[in-house]
């Protein structure tokens, strides 16, 4: 297992990883809003949201700066 950095290059397991929730009816929690971007916007502008959020210099007001990781399993290189 191992943390990764969200990009293109897993846009596809993050959208398995997101249809799995919605598969099993389960609560959708920590994602970052991944969800509600692949419902209503794009993986590509999730990711632009992702890396605005580490700028702590021009964090929205009520917000947090916040790092966004995947936890993948090496041996499928599923994200879990």
């Amino acid at each position: 297992m191992r943390f990764i950095l969200p990009s293109l290059e897993y846009e596809q397991k993050a959208k398995d990883f997101i249809r799995e929730f919605y598969e099993y009816s389960s609560e959708i929690n920590g994602t970052g809003g991944l969800d509600r971007f692949l419902r209503e916007e794009t993986y590509a502008l999730w990711l632009e949201k992702v890396r605005s959020d580490l700028d702590i210099a021009n964090t929205l007001p009520g917000k947090a700066a916040a790092y966004t990781y995947f936890y993948l399993r090496e041996d499928d290189m599923k994200i879990i």
